[in-house]
């Protein structure tokens, strides 16, 4: 396989440039969002493996499911805080406020394809669920089953898909149409 070195520009030009759904397996790092806060920052944060789907259309499988289920397809995702960066380009999303621009990958993750593999950090330190539990550094939310967005008409316990949207600067690297890209503008937050 061939290895590449990328920046954030050049990322975002390799997205742009896929026009269809595509698969990449992507590893990223994030705040833990079900974890604690100390001092204003999360007590854990998170290294993810996961094979996605860039380029899918949202709209498009919860109206086939409502269908499914003999309903009206009348589904239409709301506009959240993130836009996309060049219209009607759904992989690469921008949120601007005071603090500047950042730039999310968009991805699709159905837990029937895969289990995304996480490693959670706590100081920087690989820390397992248990050990993070035990040091009380979990809400009380991290452990409900299902975290995907609710959808109206669709039983949430059958959704298995949901977007995730790491920034490109928290990207370690990508594999897309067999090359695997690796991330100069990378930081760390663990």
């Amino acid at each position: 396989m061939v290895t590449k070195n990328v920046n954030i520009k050049e990322i975002i030009e390799l997205f742009s440039n896929e026009k269809r759904a595509n698969f990449v397996n992507v590893t990223y790092v994030a705040n833990e969002n079900g974890s604690r806060t100390i001092k204003g920052c999360n007590a854990l944060q998170k290294q993810v493996n996961a094979n996605v789907v860039i380029n899918y259309n949202f709209d498009k499988k919860i109206n086939a499911i409502l269908i499914e289920n003999g309903q009206e397809p009348t589904f239409e995702s709301g506009k959240g805080w993130q836009t996309p960066f060049i219209e009607g380009f759904i992989s690469i999303m921008t949120n601007r406020n005071k603090f500047g621009e950042k730039f999310y990958l968009r991805a699709m993750l159905d837990d029937k394809m895969n289990k995304p593999k996480t490693i959670y950090f706590a100081n920087g330190k690989a820390i397992t669920i248990e050990q993070a539990t035990e040091q009380n550094l979990l809400k009380p939310s991290f452990f409900n089953e299902n975290k995907s967005v609710k959808v109206e008409g669709i039983d949430s316990n059958k959704k298995t898909f949901y977007y995730m949207l790491p920034t490109l600067n928290n990207i370690i690297e990508f594999t897309l149409n067999g090359t695997k890209y690796i991330n100069t503008d990378f930081i760390d937050i663990r």
